[in-house]
């Protein structure tokens, strides 16, 4: 009996699936995107005195995928895609008096402003569409979906090391810090939407222009910082994530020639 209901629900399911790409008005469709985003910056927990800080950086990702209009404004999406993630680290704080740095050499404040590219992820993103008609030529659109990401490079080892010269004329170690990939974050699922409108064209090509929020529950990496020979401490632990905001800029190359039905 069990085996009959499934198939039956099978059958029925398939039969609703084709009933609505036959009422669909959107076209099969060939997407390229590219995505300016601003990843959250380095999760910082500190001991001792906080000097270091970190903030949001700058990265990118292009994305190459298919839709596939399942209902009239309705459609499903799947792709595969390259994201860079990189890291800021930055202080900037005044040299203290009992410090081997506090020379007349080097004198008042000791800084660094460092940024690195220290992933890229491949992406394999799968989201549902929906979208609104307006009374202009343009269409408004949501998409919720859920991305499988897979860390390029499994070991990071990524080291940064500051040194400064000393009363000695000699130089010491001002700043060190590690981020290493999590062996088990290597695979991980991260969660987005994007809001948008959509221009099309005659021949049912698309012009689409998104906002794009990325949400994971996991870390990426994680690591730990300390500065030496300042006379009292200051370290503490460092954790990556890959949430991001972005614009995403996608053209949809329509698979057939007919003239787009508004």
């Amino acid at each position: 009996m069990k085996k009959v209901f499934f198939k039956i629900t099978g059958v029925n399911l398939l039969l609703c699936f084709l009933s609505f790409q036959t009422q669909a008005q959107d076209k099969s469709q060939i997407r390229f995107s590219v995505s300016p985003i601003l990843y959250d910056n380095l999760t910082l927990s500190h001991k001792g005195e906080k000097l270091l800080n970190s903030s949001k950086t700058l990265n990118g990702q292009g994305l190459i995928s298919y839709y596939q209009p399942i209902g009239s404004e309705y459609g499903i999406n799947a792709g595969l895609g390259l994201r860079l993630t990189s890291y800021n680290i930055n202080y900037d704080f005044e040299t203290p008096e009992n410090s081997v740095f506090n020379n007349g050499i080097r004198t008042g404040n000791l800084e660094i402003n460092h940024n690195a590219y220290s992933n890229a992820l491949y992406m394999v993103p799968v989201s549902f569409q929906k979208t609104f008609k307006s009374k202009s030529s343009m269409r408004y659109s949501i998409e919720l979906g859920v991305t499988a990401n897979f860390v390029s490079q499994k070991e990071l080892l990524e080291n940064t090391r500051v040194r400064y010269q000393n009363l000695e004329d000699g130089s010491d170690q001002l700043f060190g810090m590690t981020l290493d990939n999590l062996p088990e974050t290597t695979k991980m699922l991260s969660y987005f939407i994007k809001v948008g409108l959509i221009k099309g064209n005659k021949i049912g090509d698309s012009f689409h222009v998104n906002l794009v929020a990325n949400y994971s529950p996991k870390l990426i990496a994680s690591g730990s910082y300390e500065f030496f020979n300042l006379g009292y401490e200051s370290s503490g632990n460092i954790e990556q994530n890959i949430n991001y905001i972005g614009i995403e800029f996608s053209y949809g190359l329509s698979l057939n020639n007919k003239k787009h039905s508004k």
